[in-house]
């Protein structure tokens, strides 16, 4: 999102304000992802809800790339609001699901300790993304869409990642499937 708001400023010239209506279907896109999400994994299992979500975030920042790429490109925040959609729906859509697969199977006197550790690895890992992508687009960013192309095509490469990563999670189980195994 900071490279999103950064882009919005220095390459498209809009105010703090209109870099924050470009950034506006995150926060829809976000909510509407976690709804949705969590309703199904509690259906069929958080790791393929998890990596569909995963896919759909991939699909916005392909479309932030294609955006970038062309030299001179400068689309408008209108132009960028489906694939910033897409991109908070995905997001949403990944972080409750993932935090509940987790945690699954944690016992109720291990809850505090691994809810805190949970949250301080995501702060830490949070922390390291966003200096991470924001250099690199600090060091691409001339002209600004060749920056937004390649801090896309990086962050997709990590949500890609993370989508094999996926395979490491326990299964869960759907709650229609009765108790868990003794």
């Amino acid at each position: 999102m900071l490279v999103l708001s950064l882009y919005a400023q220095y390459g498209l010239g809009y105010t703090a304000l209109g870099a924050g209506l470009v950034l506006t279907p995150v926060a829809a896109g976000n909510v509407a992802g976690a709804l949705a999400a969590m309703r199904l994994a509690r259906r069929r299992g958080g790791r393929a809800i998890i990596r569909f979500n995963l896919a759909v975030a991939i699909a916005g920042l392909a479309g932030l790339a294609l955006m970038g790429a062309p030299a001179g490109a400068r689309p408008g925040g209108l132009a960028l609001a489906g694939p910033v959609l897409a991109l908070g729906f995905g997001l949403g859509g990944t972080i409750a699901p993932l935090f509940s697969t987790i945690l699954t199977g944690i016992t109720r006197a291990e809850a505090g300790s691994a809810s805190g550790s949970l949250g301080a690895v995501q702060q830490l890992a949070g922390s390291i993304g966003v200096a991470t992508i924001a250099t690199l687009y600090a060091a691409t960013s001339h002209p600004a869409g060749r920056g937004l192309a390649i801090t896309a095509i990086a962050t997709a490469g990590l949500l890609a990642a993370g989508a094999g990563l996926t395979l490491l999670l326990p299964p869960g189980r759907p709650a229609d499937s009765g108790p868990p195994p003794a």
